[in-house]
């Protein structure tokens, strides 16, 4: 498949069903990170744009204040373990497309 082929894939072809792969704790947690779910087939053009979302709260022991402060705070309700688990989860679906 050429670029043009491909690109025209990724944008449209309907995909995922986030409602099925993922927990309602899971999308609960999306919710709180300002991440609507929607009932619907997306796109894998649309998960990039959902998990690169989810990645810009990724922070590690050692960010320079340069790293820090291209990255968002976890909200207060949400826990470091229940994210990476997300993140996780997330790496495992975009590896299976």
């Amino acid at each position: 498949m050429d670029y043009k082929g491909w690109l025209e894939r990724y944008r449209t072809k309907k995909i995922l069903d986030l409602k099925k792969l993922l927990t309602d704790d899971e999308i609960e947690l999306l919710k709180k990170l300002g991440l609507e779910i929607e009932d619907k087939i997306y796109t894998e053009q649309e998960f990039d744009l959902i998990d690169d979302e989810l990645c810009s709260y990724y922070r590690e022991d050692g960010y320079t204040e340069e790293e820090l402060a291209v990255t968002k705070e976890l909200p207060k309700d949400v826990s470091f373990e229940e994210y990476n688990k997300l993140l996780e989860k997330f790496y495992n679906i975009a590896a299976s497309i």
